[in-house]
């Protein structure tokens, strides 16, 4: 017996999917934001519209909109005499079409 495996087409999209999003962003904010049909979701740092777009699409089955991206820079932090940083993130909010909806954080 041989496990089956996925065309090259749909490995193409679930390394596309991993690449581009990193986590749903759950704070009071997203929570509001989610209620006028918009999602904000952490991606990695080398992505852009189209890339989150097709993941979006890809992962949930829903139709896209538009996509927002803001990159909040990273804050200089110490530890006695010596500094440091922390890394930056990259958002993305993302509206979706009347009547598509995306369960996050749904228990």
């Amino acid at each position: 017996m041989q496990a089956k495996t996925l065309p090259k087409k749909h490995e193409k999209k679930s390394e596309l999917i991993v690449s581009v999003l990193h986590s749903p962003v759950i704070t009071e904010k997203a929570a509001l934001l989610a209620e006028s049909n918009q999602y904000v979701f952490q991606v990695m740092p080398s992505t852009n519209k189209i890339m989150i777009k097709e993941a979006i699409e890809g992962l949930y089955n829903v139709s896209v909109l538009r996509v927002n991206i803001t990159t909040l820079p990273g804050k200089t932090r110490r530890r006695g005499n010596t500094t440091g940083h922390t890394s930056g993130i990259k958002k993305a909010i993302v509206k979706l079409k009347e009547g598509d909806k995306i369960e996050i954080g749904a228990n």
